[in-house]
């Protein structure tokens, strides 16, 4: 079983074939004495090859990457798949379930909240168990983001540059393989509390996307996330 703080998953993310399971995070307010937040997570694994990473809902108003990822996991076959790839489609439940950029439970910004802490709230505990123990496994990551209720961004990978020459070049080839209309490159400072800087932390290789948003899911945006996701994992 792996845990973090009050998170705990004893779903087994090496078996073969299709799974899915959860990452429950105990939690007590007052609503539910003795509740659990449960974080839903999938894996398709076809044998030997790499390990990709895919998050959405990290912000939990930003819809297309969590209709992206639920699709793939839909649509695609363990003997389609040389590796695994584990999805997180709804990364901060809580905010997922709410309809709103930050979790209700403790107004946890997900993407201000790496790399965690074991004796924090529900968001960042949920941040420090994906740093703790699903990071390190991915050899590639893939972020999805749109501009949530409030913002609407132009479709555009989002690659970030630090002092890892090797690292930056890696990124801004997987930006390139996404091939979506934009790419904005933004230096990373290392203090932000983001899901690419955690990745960045760990020299695992990542492309971020921002994909529409006001509330609404694009066709036109989620088909350039289908395809950029689809380019990355070939």
């Amino acid at each position: 079983m792996l845990g973090f703080g009050n998170a705990h998953c004893d779903f087994a993310l090496d078996a073969p074939g299709k799974n899915s399971g959860f990452i429950d995070v105990s939690h007590s307010d007052n609503e539910n004495a003795f509740g659990a937040i449960r974080v839903p997570i999938g894996t398709i694994s076809g044998g030997d090859g790499p390990t990709v990473l895919l998050s959405a809902g990290n912000h939990g108003d930003e819809y297309e990457g969590q209709v992206i990822v639920h699709r793939l996991m839909q649509q695609l076959q363990p003997d389609q798949v040389n590796g695994r790839i584990i999805m997180l489609p709804a990364l901060n439940t809580p905010a997922v379930l709410d309809r709103s950029r930050v979790s209700p439970l403790d107004q946890g910004n997900m993407n201000r909240s790496f790399p965690g802490r074991e004796d924090g709230g529900p968001t960042a505990t949920i941040a420090g168990f994906v740093r703790s123990h699903l990071i390190p496994l991915a050899h590639t990551m893939m972020d999805f983001h749109s501009g949530g209720t409030a913002t609407e961004y132009v479709n555009c990978a989002f690659h970030i540059r630090g002092q890892n020459a090797e690292l930056n070049a890696t990124n801004l080839a997987l930006s390139e393989t996404f091939d979506a209309p934009f790419t904005i490159v933004c230096p990373i400072d290392g203090y932000s509390g983001d899901i690419d800087a955690a990745a960045y932390d760990l020299n695992t290789p990542l492309v971020s996307c921002e994909l529409g948003g006001m509330g609404r899911v694009s066709q036109t945006s989620f088909q350039i996330g289908w395809r950029g996701c689809l380019r990355v994992l070939a």
